[in-house]
């Protein structure tokens, strides 16, 4: 928590309540990488199972041979409530439907058949243009694929990222 990360640091160290508002919307002093993202969402994605991350599933030697073949079968069970992940998962759906943030989007997806859930973000930077992030996994309820992207300077999440993303998923689910 912040706390202990600032408690060498007497400036920094009263929380306010503020802080804790700032903390739950993702603004503040919260960092993370879009890699950290991902793993977050493959979580909520598998109901709090989670799984290590892997940059690469496997290593091959210029003949073809298998060098490194990293293991998909180490996963933790974080034991979260499931009832609070069905929640999220539903706030996440309504993200990417009508009057979500991602909406506009996926306004010709098929929700229908290829339930999305997804997350919009703003990252702002003192001196610079906002940094546009999205964070999703698809198909709701047994999901094949996490995809996070982040643009910088880029503005909204919602308008600027869930475009690309929508079309990468056009293209995983072979839809055009």
């Amino acid at each position: 928590m912040e706390k202990d990360y600032f408690k060498d640091q007497a400036e920094y160290s009263i929380w306010f309540p503020g802080d804790t508002v700032n903390m739950a919307i993702g603004q503040g002093d919260l960092l993370v990488t879009p890699l950290q993202m991902a793993q977050a969402f493959s979580t909520l994605a598998n109901h709090g199972i989670q799984s290590k991350l892997y940059l690469a599933k496997e290593i091959r030697d210029s003949q073809g041979g298998l060098i490194v073949e990293n293991s998909m079968a180490e996963m933790q069970d974080l034991n979260l409530n499931q009832y609070y992940l069905e929640i999220i998962e539903d706030g996440l759906v309504q993200v990417v439907e009508s009057g979500g943030t991602a909406a506009s989007a996926f306004r010709n997806f098929p929700l229908d058949e290829i339930p999305v859930a997804g997350k919009s973000g703003t990252a702002e930077f003192v001196g610079k243009q906002d940094y546009a992030w999205f964070a999703s996994y698809a198909p709701v309820g047994n999901p094949d694929y996490v995809i996070v992207a982040m643009l910088e300077e880029a503005g909204s999440g919602g308008s600027n990222v869930a475009p690309i993303i929508e079309k990468i998923y056009r293209y995983l689910f072979n839809l055009e």
